[in-house]
């Protein structure tokens, strides 16, 4: 295998040395990648004919490369590189699109003729078929479809051209597992049990119309058709430009499927993340909790042991009380107070009882009591 890490200055020589072409069969990569080096790395490339003159034996003049701090000590992997191109969504997408186009090779070819239609597509054109547009000075507008049919807005001449899009794109889906319908007057693609909303329409020019006093303006079609897609409140739409709807129809479908995909292993890495979240936060509250229940007890601790002061000046109180009232002989009412006050003072005391039983309201494992 040749050597896959390059200084700076060791790739500059190497992509005016040789044509990009040939060091991309060399290194097993694509050309893109190699462009795509040159450009992070402020590389600079061999211009149109260079190696043309270079072939006949003519002077050539090569780009100085730009020198920087940040450059110093740069090292460029190529594997690392590789490994980061085809992560990324266009290459998959190429892939994906050459995939579908190789399996579905007759699939990916929009008729000419709309033939055995599907019914969502029959019933689109059995409605538009009978829908006349608004003329007015010599603007013809575009006709639509309601709710509970396929969402179609087109000038009248691309009607059968739009339709023969939309069969050929639902066949195309159909064959690669996925499903198109109408739910709530919304026309939906379901890919991998994700909903992408669908709108097939025609591009539109504003124009002004003079009248007498004012002037009118009004939306125009531009013979531009287009496919929009919204998802999860994203808007992505293929239009006629230097490729026709038609030919986009294989990256249209490789689109949805990697978007689907994306979502899911999104969604996958949320719920991952929110369950570690939901993990952490139940062990800060069992955290919370235990400092709860610690500062619950350290206030019952000195609850009870100011109580138990309050009980001991009692018992000392009651009986010097008592052994006055011996000295001085015990009358009933004396006494009644005594035993009345070592009742109060029993009741005070936190450990006059069981002492197992005064314990347990510390409830080291569980709740505090309340005091």
């Amino acid at each position: 295998m040749p050597n896959q890490k390059f200084t700076r200055k060791e790739f500059y020589h190497l992509v005016w040395a040789k044509p990009i072409s040939k060091i991309a069969a060399e290194l097993n990569v694509k050309d893109a990648l190699i462009r795509k080096i040159c450009k992070r790395f402020e590389i600079p490339l061999p211009k149109a004919g260079y190696w043309k003159k270079l072939g006949y034996k003519k002077a050539v003049s090569l780009e100085k490369l730009p020198e920087g701090e940040k450059w110093y000590n740069t090292l460029i992997d190529i594997d690392t590189f590789d490994s980061e191109y085809k992560d990324a969504y266009q290459y998959k997408l190429a892939q994906r699109v050459k995939e579908v186009e190789s399996l579905f090779s007759k699939e990916v070819a929009v008729r000419q003729r709309l033939t055995n239609p599907n019914p969502l597509v029959q019933r689109a054109k059995s409605y538009l078929d009978n829908q006349r547009p608004l003329r007015w000075k010599g603007f013809e507008d575009s006709i639509k479809t309601k709710g509970e049919l396929l969402s179609i807005n087109v000038a009248r001449k691309n009607v059968r051209r739009m339709l023969r899009f939309i069969d050929s794109f639902i066949k195309l889906l159909e064959k690669r597992g996925h499903v198109i319908e109408i739910r709530d007057w919304d026309t939906l693609v379901i890919v991998n049990e994700e909903l992408f909303t669908i709108k097939f329409r025609e591009k539109c020019n504003r124009k002004v119309f003079e009248e007498d006093s004012w002037n009118r303006h009004l939306l125009v079609p531009n013979g531009r058709l287009s496919v929009k897609i919204v998802f999860h409140f994203r808007t992505y739409e293929w239009i006629d430009g230097k490729k026709t709807i038609e030919q986009q129809l294989s990256k249209i479908v490789a689109s949805l499927e990697l978007k689907a995909e994306q979502e899911k292993a999104d969604r996958t890495e949320r719920e991952k993340r929110w369950a570690e979240q939901k993990k952490l936060q139940a062990i800060r509250d069992q955290k919370k909790i235990k400092v709860e229940q610690e500062k619950k007890r350290i206030e019952l601790l000195l609850h009870q042991s100011s109580k138990w002061r309050v009980a001991q000046d009692l018992r000392l109180f009651i009986d010097s009380i008592e052994s006055a009232s011996e000295g001085q002989g015990s009358s009933p009412s004396v006494q009644e107070w005594i035993d009345w006050a070592k009742v109060v003072q029993k009741s005070i005391d936190p450990i006059s009882g069981d002492l197992e039983r005064y314990i347990e309201l510390y409830d080291l494992n569980g709740n505090i009591e309340p005091f």
